[in-house]
Formats: structure tokens, C-alpha cells, sequence
């Protein structure tokens, strides 16, 4: 198992990664449909322009050079950031989140992050109860999201670093 930035030459596992986590949990990325590869090609170059410029904090795990965790903060007003972690079904609950989280927080922090917030669907008990466990808490929940043809409650969650 390997932690590290995302970076230029993994654009073939992160497509692969991104694709299936859509197929595994398509509420957990604002795509409209299933990404096309332009779609994912743009994602990807955009992640490495920010990571460039510091406004984004983007580190994946890897096992024999398959990406099956990435974790994301973007930073956005401020000195606050916005969380996106993800990982694969398989490789869930073996500490890989909680790693990653911590590493990735660690260079946040290194470009002015001091607050991270998140959102998660208040029916996903097991992200909940992960958010919880790293010391995220719950500032409020939205009600009634629609995105595409899904409707869902959304949990804000903040944790300062």
C-alpha cells in the first residue's frame, strides 16, 4: 500500500477508479450520468492545475499501481476546505480512509486550510459514523436535495485542523 499525491501519468487508474466507484455509488459524484472519458479527462487535469497552484489538496492510496482510495480537499473561501473521500468497496474498513484523511489533512493544513467541511447523505450510517470517529461534527442537514433523478437529505459536517 502506497500514499501519495495524484499525479500526472495516473490518468488511466484514476479513470478506471472514478468509474467504478460511479457504477458502485453514482449518488457520491455530481456527474449527470456515467462519466465519459472527456468527462474524467477534464476532472483530471483540472485536479492537477489546482494541485499546482495550492488550491487543491489531492492524494490517493495504491496498491500495485491500482488507485482504490482518493481523498480531496479543496480549498474554497478562505481558510476553509471542502472534503471528498472515496474508496473502493473491496478495500473499505481496513484503515486506508483514515490514513489517507490524515495525510491529506496534514497538506491542507500546509496551504492554509483550517477548516474542512463535508457532506454526506444522512441515510450513509457508515460514512457517518466514519466522519465521527476522525472528528468531524454535524453542523446542520439540508433537506430535500435533488440532483439528477435522486432526492436525498445531505449532513454538513466541519472539523478543524
Amino acid at each position: 500500500m502506497n500514499f501519495r499525491d495524484l499525479k500526472e501519468g495516473d490518468f488511466d487508474e484514476f479513470a478506471d477508479f472514478v468509474s467504478g466507484i460511479y457504477e458502485d455509488v453514482p449518488q457520491s459524484m455530481w456527474f449527470s450520468g456515467h462519466p465519459s472519458d472527456d468527462d474524467l479527462r477534464t476532472l483530471f487535469e483540472q485536479k492537477l492545475a489546482e494541485m499546482e497552484n495550492n488550491k487543491v489538496v489531492d492524494m490517493v492510496a495504491t496498491d500495485d499501481n491500482e488507485i482504490i482510495a482518493e481523498c480531496e480537499i479543496v480549498k474554497t473561501i478562505g481558510s476553509m476546505g471542502y472534503l471528498g473521500l472515496l474508496v473502493r468497496k473491496e478495500h473499505r474498513r481496513k484503515g486506508i480512509a483514515t490514513k489517507l484523511l490524515s495525510l491529506s489533512q496534514e497538506k491542507a493544513s500546509g496551504i492554509g486550510i483550517r477548516l474542512i467541511q463535508a457532506e454526506v447523505a444522512d441515510d450513509n450510517e457508515p460514512s457517518l459514523g466514519f466522519m465521527s470517529s476522525v472528528g468531524f461534527v454535524t453542523k446542520k442537514t439540508q433537506k430535500d436535495v435533488e440532483f439528477s433523478d435522486q432526492k436525498f437529505n445531505l449532513v454538513l459536517l466541519e472539523k478543524k485542523i
